[in-house]
């Protein structure tokens, strides 16, 4: 019975080396981001892919902030952001909401994504904030910021 499991390992292994059954690590496929408070400004982006297969970047902007498109773009762009969830390993912020009740105003953030596996990561904080939270900010908004430059669609 050993030698039969040693021999089904020893297999599987093969396969994997090849690309074959082996399970493929979940891979982004929606990503929803906001931040802001008063006084600061607010943003909101959103990469999704719609009924039609279309992928889209959406971003919005409040408080003062002239901001409203949507682009149409490759389903690349999931994998860029997916190194900015590796880089700063967003995944460990799944299932933080924290909140500063003595402040009314203040920063606050919320992140949503989804995966292929079906799997979500949701984090959201007012003037409290997950490990990380300020250097993974500034990458994710030096990544959408540049998109609001876009035409729109």
């Amino acid at each position: 019975m050993k030698r039969w499991i040693g021999a089904l390992l020893a297999l599987l292994y093969v396969f994997c080396a090849m690309g074959a059954a082996c399970a493929e690590e979940p891979t982004l496929v929606a990503f929803a981001y906001s931040q802001g408070g008063y006084p600061d400004d607010d943003y909101e982006f959103k990469v999704y892919t719609d009924e039609s297969g279309q992928t889209y970047v959406s971003a919005q902007g409040f408080n003062g902030v002239n901001l409203f498109m949507r682009l149409r773009v490759d389903k690349a762009v999931f994998a860029e952001l997916e190194r900015i969830v590796d880089q700063y390993d967003l995944r460990v912020w799944d299932g933080f909401h924290q909140t500063e009740p003595e402040i009314m105003d203040g920063h606050l953030f919320a992140l949503e994504m989804e995966f292929s596996d079906g799997t979500h990561v949701v984090a959201s904080g007012h003037m409290r904030y997950p490990a990380g939270y300020e250097e993974a900010n500034a990458a994710i908004m030096a990544y959408f910021l540049p998109w609001g430059k876009g035409d729109g669609e």
